[in-house]
């Protein structure tokens, strides 16, 4: 037994080394192999995230005396699944300025800065919801969005210029009262209106107490095909002329708009799709104070609010966004008229 067990081994019995040489290959080997697959395997479950990885389950046992096998109630072990809350951190968003969007636009990810436990997020991991959407700088038209299921803000397009915040929460999966909330500041600068304005009279010559109809053409320039809406035309009528009071037409976009003022008078609430067209029709009488000869009828379009009551030189701070139309009629004498007939 023993004895040969030392003979073999101070013999350096040849085939005793070898059986030894190949126990020890193989369980290095069979080491070396559960390192390469269990290191990696392990070094990842501790730094990802997934289903139940925070979950444990507790089993509570009695320390009644119960004999094996026993079914009794006081007897069975209860076994509970609790879920440990992780640390939901969401944190604000300022995605700067969107400089005149064209189309629909997805400025980034209000889930990518937020974390879970440390580390980032997975919009699989959260429930996210809005808590205060973001309010419409013109009525009815759109706002950015913030897509829950994914994170994305998009900016429709359309979108007016100004600042919006969005409100929203987002809450661990699996415990949904563990949550955390931010906002998201979004900027929309307005694309550079530009519009053109082509005045016409429908008659060259006329006399005192004739009536004459205008016709204003409004083309909308803005870049990117941007829209319009509220702009306000100042027309300046020449001295002695004044508005038919109902005369004024609007073919716009929603076919309504505003009057306000005699001299100036200030077209309003005129809307303009991208690259679109409106027409303005009006008109006005000659007074008995007109002045014989060329009479000159101005219009400028401005985009800023004007109140009820505004002249003309209030209009006149930088919101002027297109060039002055004139329209030229000649007032003449009854004489004249028959000396030139």
């Amino acid at each position: 037994g023993l004895t040969e067990a030392w003979r073999l081994l101070i013999g350096f019995d040849a085939d005793l080394y070898e059986i030894t040489a190949l126990s020890l290959r193989v369980s290095l080997s069979a080491t070396l192999v559960a390192a390469l697959i269990g290191l990696p395997l392990g070094a990842w479950l501790a730094i990802n995230r997934f289903r139940a990885r925070r979950v444990v389950n507790v089993a509570t046992v009695t320390d009644n005396m119960c004999a094996a096998g026993s079914l009794e109630a006081p007897c069975r072990v209860t076994l509970t699944t609790q879920v440990i809350a992780a640390a939901v951190q969401a944190k604000d968003d300022n995605f700067g300025e969107v400089m005149c969007p064209k189309g629909d636009v997805v400025v980034g990810n209000a889930y990518r800065n937020d974390t879970l436990d440390g580390r980032s997020i997975r919009a699989a991991d959260v429930l996210g919801t809005v808590t205060s959407a973001a309010q419409p700088a013109k009525p009815g038209k759109p706002v950015p969005e913030l897509n829950t299921a994914t994170g994305d803000v998009k900016v429709p397009d359309g979108t007016p210029g100004g600042t919006y915040v969005i409100g929203y929460r987002i809450c661990q999966r699996s415990v949904s009262n563990n949550c955390d909330s931010a906002r998201i500041v979004v900027k929309v600068k307005q694309c550079q209106v530009q519009v053109r304005v082509i005045k016409t009279a429908q008659t060259k010559q006329v006399r005192v107490g004739d009536f004459v109809s205008y016709t204003l053409q409004v083309d909308n320039l803005t870049e990117n095909d941007g829209e319009v809406d509220g702009l306000q035309i100042v027309d300046t009528p020449p001295p002695g002329f004044s508005l038919v009071p109902g005369s004024v037409r609007f073919q716009d976009e929603d076919t309504h708009g505003s009057v306000d003022g005699i001299g100036p008078v200030i077209l309003g609430q005129i809307d303009l799709a991208g690259n679109g067209r409106a027409y303005i029709s009006y008109v006005m009488r000659v007074g008995a104070n007109a002045r014989r000869g060329e009479a000159v009828n101005t219009a400028d379009p401005f985009l800023v609010g004007g109140k009820a009551g505004s002249t003309a030189d209030s209009f006149n701070e930088g919101g002027k966004v297109g060039s002055t139309a004139k329209a030229v009629v000649v007032v003449i004498a009854d004489a004249d008229a028959d000396e030139t007939s």
